[in-house]
């Protein structure tokens, strides 16, 4: 039975006419009492420039009720011994650090009727939090962070080719298929090589990438060479210009994400959890693009009888905002070589929540 949140009495940043402006009029009654609640709730809180943050120069119900979602978590979650750390991260937007998915995930939690710590200390160590259904205490680690620094150094490298397969063949539709990951000293020899092709036929370079040209009008399809190439999960970047006295400028480039990106980021926040306890990892790959299908395969295949084996599972979930506000897709990944599997009370409370329970 989900917890009902008892309303209060709070200072009016925000009339409700403003906020049907923000929701550009789009907001049920029931809705428009709850964004009340929940705006004022934050700019109370925070500060009224704060939630405004949130919003820019557009207007959306979506955002709005995404508001709403985050605030009914932070109620729930603001009683807890410690919230006023994630409180001080917060103040420097709602978006920082994240921060509003560490709330998220720890309400969820909440929801279940699950017993949740912030910041429990063991072996030397400070987990984000740890919650528990009956006896057992699960320590967790919530983070976007590393997935948000592998996104970022690809996309950069993909822009770079991209650009380079554009002028790679004067009036053609350059396309480059990278094989495997690159360092920079192999980003600069792909674009080094790609200024002396020449030609639009298929030309290889090592095992790294292959290059080909096709005609402007033709767009990339799933029987192109560049998908049948490029091994998934993986990511690509279109480059489109047309720059004064020179014509039409169109490339493409895409490239692997391997396993090593996964066993990285779950060493990285391993490193805060204990070793013989067990441990589950929320990763947030809201800011990667399709990301709750990239990510969940890599981290299976970095489940290993050797690596990994502090962590019990891992959570993936993706939030996206739709007319309903927050939409969030959950996934969880058990990890059959843990030390320390989860046990089956908190182990329900989880699939629960990734919708997976029987």
């Amino acid at each position: 039975m989900k917890q009902v949140l008892v309303s209060y009495t709070i200072n009016v940043h925000f009339t409700r006419s403003q906020i049907e402006e923000l929701g550009i009029n789009q907001l049920t009654p029931q809705q428009l009492e709850r964004a009340h609640n929940a705006l004022n709730g934050f700019a109370e809180e925070f500060g009224k420039p704060w939630v405004e943050q949130i919003f820019g120069p557009s207007r959306a119900s979506s955002t709005v009720l995404c508001i709403v979602s985050a605030w009914e978590d932070w109620r729930l979650v603001k009683v807890l011994h410690g919230s006023n750390e994630i409180k001080q991260r917060w103040t420097e937007g709602f978006n920082k650090h994240g921060v509003s998915a560490e709330v998220q995930v720890v309400a969820a939690l909440l929801w279940e009727q699950a017993t949740v710590e912030l910041a429990p200390q063991i072996d030397g160590r400070v987990p984000d939090f740890r919650f528990k259904k009956d006896s057992t205490w699960v320590y967790c680690e919530v983070s976007e962070r590393g997935i948000s620094k592998v996104r970022q150094r690809a996309s950069e490298i993909l822009q770079k080719l991209a650009d380079g397969a554009a002028t790679a063949v004067q009036g053609r539709f350059g396309k480059l298929a990278v094989l495997t990951e690159v360092n920079d000293d192999e980003v600069q020899e792909i674009l080094s090589w790609l200024t002396r092709i020449g030609t639009p036929h298929e030309t290889r370079l090592r095992d790294i990438a292959v290059f080909y040209a096709d005609e402007l009008t033709i767009p990339i399809s799933e029987n192109d060479l560049i998908e049948r190439l490029v091994p998934k999960p993986r990511l690509m970047c279109v480059h489109i210009s047309d720059p004064v006295g020179v014509g039409k400028l169109l490339g493409a480039a895409s490239l692997p994400l391997l396993d090593d990106a996964a066993r990285r980021i779950l060493e990285q926040e391993a490193g805060q959890l204990p070793r013989d306890e067990p441990n589950l990892v929320f990763l947030d790959v809201s800011s990667v693009i399709g990301g709750d299908e990239v990510w969940p395969p890599l981290i299976r295949r970095s489940f290993q009888p050797t690596i990994n084996t502090r962590i019990s599972g891992v959570v993936v979930f993706s939030s996206v905002l739709d007319s309903c506000g927050r939409n969030t897709k959950w996934s969880f990944l058990s990890n059959s070589y843990a030390r320390r599997p989860i046990p089956e009370s908190e182990l329900q409370v989880v699939q629960r929540i990734a919708g997976q329970s029987n």
